[in-house]
């Protein structure tokens, strides 16, 4: 009987519920019929003015030693801040091998002035992200802050690279950190054919260095050596600090005291001396990578709009992609290698570019005993380069315009660029102008790059089970028929 009652009384509740809403809703629409529709002026408003955010503007100082300043206006409330040193492993000594990578690891470490406690907590306590990151070409130190504590960051990141202390338990512990990162790159089979496409095109020197180099290696690297490599590389003019969302007037004048003590004069680099090359490694991977590489453009290049059109052109990605906008499902790679070749687990065009040189290819990862396909698919995709057609030419320039557009959206992307662009250019160059630089490219210039990229000798990298893959000679035969 008690359930019956129950029952009947969730009942009530229910339509009463039911009841109220229908009445509700019915008052509702009498009252919103009763108003003036949104179209429809209102009288009483006032025209407000709001505050004009100029367009971001850059700003770029020269220090008396050469020290370039460059600093960009974005309107946000957080500043990001980067020191760029225009040498990295290329610029190592047999003695300092390993130098740029390890540095890379000890930033917040203890400087001349400050134990890296004191460092640690003045970052936590002003809220610092710090960041540090070695490449073949230069060593970056980096942070993100609050504005209010741009100057912070800035003096803790300069300290950390212009006053290590370099004590040797800490060194020791920075080295262990670049061999545990160097273990890793074995799980990451992508990341090291990278670095063996730089060995086998410049034979093991400037560009070809390593930026991981074997243990040994870091086992004979000493305080002494990197204080020298420090010292040989952090002059005026191979020296650029950039910072966005901060004010430049103010930000020049803390540069100015914090680098004005570097010599003047760039540090000396050898000169980038691509030769091509056929290397192949033997691995227990459960899948064998296979890359194609030709000399691409440096920095200085007027053709930078056109080589990165064909990478996009060529395009890829990974054979589980679900698809859809944007996925580049339209590229050479996608219709002519993934979706031709189930076996393929990854293909993917590359370039990169340096001061001096660059590399331009495809690489892709198969099962093993399925390389000889892989590799006849990989040099079709790029024999065909020498063919194209205007409507896949104009969707890879807005695929190129969306990336730029996409990659400028984050701080610390946009402010690596920028960084860069200094570097290279002394100058930035604003999003429009990359614009129209990839509005420029038409088929008679890309076949111009076409060309240039087959006249330079042939890369050629395996890592698996790399037997079934053909010989050099067949492959750079295909490629230039």
């Amino acid at each position: 009987m008690g359930e019956y009652n129950s029952f009947f009384f969730v009942f009530n509740m229910l339509i009463s519920r039911l009841s109220r809403s229908r009445i509700v809703s019915f008052s509702q629409s009498r009252y919103l019929s009763s108003l003036p529709a949104l179209t429809t002026p209102i009288a009483a408003a006032k025209d407000e003015k709001f505050a004009e955010l100029k367009p971001e503007e850059t700003q770029v100082t020269k220090l008396k030693n050469g020290v370039r300043v460059a600093t960009l206006e974005r309107h946000g409330n957080v500043s990001c801040i980067q020191v760029f040193v225009g040498s990295g492993s290329r610029n190592e000594k047999p003695e300092q091998r390993g130098a740029t990578h390890v540095l890379s690891n000890l930033l917040l470490q203890s400087t001349t002035e400050k134990t890296a406690f004191r460092l640690t907590r003045e970052a936590e306590q002003a809220g610092i992200s710090a960041s540090a990151h070695s490449f073949r070409d230069a060593l970056v130190y980096g942070c993100e802050v609050l504005r209010p504590c741009s100057v912070k960051g800035l003096r803790l990141v300069s300290d950390s690279l212009l006053k290590p202390a370099l004590l040797p338990w800490e060194v020791k512990n920075a080295i262990a950190a670049s061999k545990a990162e160097h273990d890793g790159l074995s799980k990451n089979p992508q990341a090291l054919i990278v670095e063996h496409l730089h060995t086998a095109a410049y034979s093991g020197q400037t560009l070809g260095a390593p930026l991981y180099v074997q243990k040994q290696e870091y086992d004979a690297l000493t305080p002494e050596a990197i204080n020298q490599y420090l010292h040989e590389n952090l002059t005026g003019g191979n020296v650029c600090v950039v910072g966005t969302n901060v004010i430049h007037d103010d930000f020049v004048d803390r540069c100015t005291e914090l680098f004005e003590h570097l010599p003047a004069g760039k540090a000396a680099t050898q000169a980038a001396n691509y030769t091509g090359g056929d290397l192949r490694i033997e691995s227990e991977n459960p899948l064998s990578h296979v890359a194609f590489a030709f000399e691409g453009v440096p920095w200085s290049s007027d053709q930078i709009a056109n080589i990165s059109v064909l990478s996009k052109l060529l395009g890829g990605g990974s054979s589980f992609s679900a698809g859809g906008p944007g996925k580049g499902t339209y590229s050479r790679l996608y219709q002519y290698v993934l979706a031709e070749y189930n076996e393929t687990k990854f293909a993917h065009a590359y370039q990169i570019m340096y001061s001096d040189s660059g590399l331009f290819g495809v690489v892709g990862s198969v099962s093993k005993g399925k390389e000889y396909e892989l590799s006849n698919l990989l040099a079709n995709a790029l024999v065909g380069l020498k063919h194209l057609d205007e409507e896949e030419v104009a969707r890879s320039k807005l695929q190129l315009k969306a990336g730029v557009a996409t990659n400028l959206e984050n701080r610390s992307i946009a402010t690596d660029d920028f960084g860069r662009q200094i570097l290279a250019y002394n100058k930035r160059f604003s999003p429009q102008e990359l614009y129209a630089m990839i509005d420029k490219v038409d088929l008679k210039s890309l076949q111009k790059t076409v060309n240039r990229l087959f006249q330079s000798p042939l890369t050629v990298v395996a890592q698996g089970e790399t037997r079934n893959v053909p010989a050099y000679g067949s492959i750079s035969s295909a490629l230039t028929k």
